[in-house]
């Protein structure tokens, strides 16, 4: 049971917290509708507390001390177990809500996401919140119900619901083409044509090591999938997309004889993969997959 000195604790933790998020107190006061002088006596009545120093400020900004973030990290799943409250809340209409989706930056959202209407227009009370982010980085797992990536995420409240194998090709633009024509074979392309690479995509895609090792001519290496497709589009040079990216206007090289793959994982939280809300969109997501 909370008593009194716990509450003040609480308190004392989330101000700390909107302060390390805030970059400072005076933002961090405007945030949670008090005053800096509230929010600093409540820190230090917590540093009292703690025996140790939590934030240093200078000059109008706060930055945390080590045991100030060791702190902040309780404080933070703390606000994820409010998320998780606010979603079951939400539940009694098991049709109705937000269905939170993470994308891996590394995967073009408008390959699975052009006939996402169709999930809006049979069910109205449905609300997608997509953000997209890098699978290399620790992901918040309870802030998500489904997730889409190359990778698997680290953690341990995913479980898997779909994968599969996406095969890619070669591409390049009208343009880039009859300028410098066809490439005779890989050996060809690699020695004598442009080349445009995914900056990482070694990490996900099979083959992607030798040919980035193997291209003579790299004259373009961007870590944004829409940067990499508007330049192939605009005949910079030649790279790979999606086998499915032939419905954009760009020319598959079906002669370039490589074998080339990424698997595509689907990972759905535990807490909320029963929710009819969470089911929709990820058998739209399953069925979207399939179809590349």
């Amino acid at each position: 049971m909370f008593g009194k000195k716990a509450l003040a604790d609480l308190k004392a933790l989330v101000f700390l917290y909107a302060v390390s998020q805030c970059e400072g107190k005076r933002r961090a006061a405007k945030e949670m509708s008090v005053s800096v002088d509230t929010i600093t006596k409540y820190i230090r009545y917590l540093e009292q507390e703690c025996g140790t120093d939590l934030l240093h400020s200078s000059g109008g900004e706060a930055k945390l001390t080590p045991r100030g973030a060791q702190f902040t990290a309780f404080a933070a799943e703390l606000e994820q177990a409010l998320k998780r409250l606010y979603i079951l809340a939400t539940e009694k209409d098991g049709l109705k809500g937000e269905v939170r989706l993470l994308w891996d930056r590394n995967i073009r959202a408008d390959v699975v996401a052009t006939d996402l209407w169709k999930v809006f227009r049979k069910n109205r009370k449905i609300r997608v919140t997509s953000l997209s982010f890098d699978f290399d980085n620790e992901v918040k797992n309870s802030a998500y119900d489904i997730a889409l990536g190359y990778k698997l995420p680290r953690g341990d409240d995913w479980e898997l619901f779909f994968s599969r194998p996406v095969k890619a090709n070669f591409f390049a633009s009208s343009e880039y083409l009859n300028k410098y024509g066809y490439p005779k074979d890989l050996e060809d392309m690699l020695q004598n044509h442009h080349m445009i690479f995914k900056s990482n995509s070694e990490d996900w895609l099979n083959e992607a090591k030798y040919i980035f090792k193997a291209a003579q001519h790299k004259v373009y290496v961007s870590d944004n999938v829409f940067m990499l497709h508007e330049a192939i589009k605009n005949g910079i040079g030649i790279g790979v997309m999606p086998s499915s990216f032939a419905k954009t206007g760009l020319v598959r090289l079906d002669n370039i004889c490589c074998d080339i793959s990424a698997n595509v994982y689907a990972v759905v939280h535990r807490d909320f993969k029963t929710f009819s809300r969470v089911k929709i969109v990820g058998e739209y997501l399953k069925e979207a997959l399939n179809n590349l």
